[in-house]
């Protein structure tokens, strides 16, 4: 599914009130814009850098990317 053509739900007449259904959003997703890409890689490289550091902290190893 291109995410440009997602649409977050609908809203619903019930018995004296209108209600909003949201849409399933369990799908696979595709964006156009490279950048994504790039910006999704840095955000993967810059959680294992933290993750590396929290583990490090944790078991008391100290490491030169926690600076």
């Amino acid at each position: 599914m291109n995410i440009s053509e997602f649409h977050q739900g609908t809203q619903r007449q019930q018995f004296q009130y209108r209600s909003f259904q949201p849409a399933l959003t369990n799908h696979a997703w595709t964006w156009e814009a490279p950048e994504i890409h790039v910006l999704l890689a840095e955000g993967i490289v810059g959680l294992e850098n933290w993750m590396a550091c929290h583990w490090s902290f944790r078991t008391l190893i100290a490491t030169s990317k926690c600076t």
